[in-house]
């Protein structure tokens, strides 16, 4: 145990040697916890606050993100649209077709609504596909 003085009424206290973070003697920190409530809420207040401000911005740079990000990618779907893909490609998607509509087919996987779009998708490729 080692000596040490208040910091605010300066009486002699004793604390363990590994605890330097007491600075108080026991009546100076009761009062002080008595007063602490009122400053206590406005800094737990204005901590909130700022969090929420912090989440909101960060919000907001998501959004943007996300507009930018649905912004390449319809303009990649009407890149992809307008020029039509190279004849090998046409014959090779003809080609395989059945196959890969079979595959993806939504009475093979319990009519999920995610085969029944893949399946609607082959079928409009299809549909845009140079007949031969």
């Amino acid at each position: 145990m080692k000596r040490a003085h208040c910091q605010e009424c300066g009486t002699v206290f004793y604390r363990e040697d590994d605890a330097d973070w007491k600075v108080r003697c026991i009546p100076c920190y009761r009062k002080s916890k008595r007063a602490e409530p009122v400053a206590k809420t406005v800094v737990v207040d204005n901590y909130w606050a700022e969090r929420a401000a912090v989440a909101e911005s960060k919000a907001a740079v998501l959004q943007l993100k996300v507009l930018h990000l649905e912004s390449q990618v319809n303009n990649l779907i009407g890149q992809s649209l307008r020029q039509p893909p190279p004849s090998r490609i046409d014959r090779e998607l003809a080609e395989h077709w059945r196959s890969l509509v079979q595959l993806v087919h939504p009475d093979r996987h319990g009519g999920s609504q995610g085969a029944t779009k893949m399946t609607q998708w082959l079928n409009d490729v299809k549909r845009r596909l140079p007949c031969d």
